[in-house]
């Protein structure tokens, strides 16, 4: 495999990691009167337009447009769903050879509404084990800017992998992003529900792993630790004294820390812990004044504050891109389990990981984000899964998509 800087051009001109050498089937959903867009946009990704080479020529991948399902009512597009599967084997395919693209008229069905067929599609399609990605309007109206984008989105959820990191991250032998998703019931009693998504050290998504019963806050240390547990036991090639990195958005209280310890113990007895708190939500600003940047502490640059806490620019200065946004530094916690000073891992190290990690979010091709996949990724699943929760109290999502990023 070839190594670029940029993925955008790297993609462009190597194609992807992985190449998957299939065919899939697409199988188009629209609001009546948009059938010859939503084919035309079938034709850009299979063809590529602009830099975009098409799916056969980047990603090794072939495409069959079965015929266009049409309604005048997305609220009816379940039925149909529903229809086809019933008439064909589609529930569950391992092959990961068939995606439905839907079109949903945000204009018409906000997104601001969990009862949208937004999420009732996407909901049923994710329980039967079928990959989907929804369109909005304006990439049917103009596909030519998002075309390489949704062409990534296919790939990854068929099973493909995009792009990795050049080299083996130092001093880790695999990621845990942690997260969990709260929804309220009819009786107004909070209920949560736990996540993790797992990176190997190279970055690549390995797969996802969710608590399917639900459970009181005050327990969430149990049911996360049980999560980790579950997670590492996929993982039997881990050696003995693995080096793991969990990632998470919210604080790791000391209860949280002994449990998911104890757990990970309990496969590996020799692993060690590095617990990360990837904080965002914080109002410190820091700048730089050399003459030669923008004001902005320049990406990759790190100040330390006190004995477990530094500050990272992911989103600052930068030659690749000059701007991604306000410049907003993330705020970086970190303990080592069992504690052993003349191992613990230096800033720098974590600083690489978390930098390096800003670059695997292969829902864009972007080669820079703000924040690393591990909790950008558990975010994006909380996020969704809640919205799930909060229609119906409970979601499955089917075994097969596990090791594919459905929620991107």
């Amino acid at each position: 495999n070839s190594t670029a800087t940029n993925i955008l051009s790297g993609l462009t001109k190597y194609g992807s990691f992985s190449s998957l050498n299939k065919d899939i089937d697409i199988v188009p959903f629209c609001i009546s009167g948009y059938e010859n867009k939503i084919q035309n946009l079938i034709q850009v990704i299979q063809t590529g337009s602009m830099s975009f080479k098409g799916l056969e020529r980047t990603f090794k991948m072939g495409v069959r447009n079965l015929p266009v399902i049409s309604k005048p009512d997305a609220n009816q597009f379940i039925t149909e769903c529903k229809r086809l599967l019933s008439e064909y084997d589609w529930e569950g395919n391992k092959s990961l050879n068939r995606l439905f693209l839907i079109h949903i008229p945000e204009d018409v069905y906000p997104v601001t509404d969990i009862n949208s067929p937004y999420f009732s599609l996407k909901e049923f399609l994710l329980e039967k084990g079928i990959p989907v990605q929804m369109v909005d309007t304006p990439i049917l109206n103009d596909s030519k800017y998002k075309d390489f984008n949704l062409a990534l989105n296919i790939v990854a959820k068929t099973g493909g992998t995009p792009w990795v990191l050049p080299a083996a991250l130092p001093d880790a032998d695999l990621f845990i992003g942690l997260s969990y998703a709260q929804y309220q019931t009819d009786e107004r009693i909070y209920r949560t529900m736990g996540y993790a998504n797992v990176f190997d050290r190279y970055g690549q998504w390995k797969y996802y792993k969710g608590n399917v019963a639900s459970f009181d806050f005050e327990t969430k240390h149990l049911h996360l630790a049980s999560l980790v547990k579950e997670t590492l036991l996929q993982r039997e090639s881990l050696p003995d004294n693995a080096f793991i990195q969990i990632h998470y958005s919210s604080k790791f209280s000391r209860i949280d820390r002994e449990h998911i310890l104890h757990a990970v113990q309990t496969v590996k007895p020799k692993a060690r812990v590095n617990f990360v708190w990837i904080n965002t939500g914080h109002n410190i600003r820091m700048f730089d004044s050399r003459i030669e940047g923008n004001g902005s502490l320049s990406r990759g640059s790190y100040v330390i504050t006190t004995k477990n806490q530094f500050f990272l620019s992911t989103t600052g200065y930068n030659v690749m891109k000059k701007s991604l946004g306000t410049p907003v530094m993330l705020e970086i916690n970190v303990k080592t389990e069992p504690y052993k000073p003349e191992e613990n891992l230096s800033y720098r190290t974590i600083a690489q990981h978390l930098l390096s990690l800003t670059k695997l979010n292969w829902a864009s091709t972007q080669s820079i984000n703000g924040e690393p996949v591990t909790t950008k990724y558990a975010r994006d699943i909380a996020q969704l899964s809640s919205v799930f929760y909060r229609r119906k109290g409970e979601f499955h999502l089917h075994k097969v998509l596990e090791q594919t990023p459905w929620f991107i």
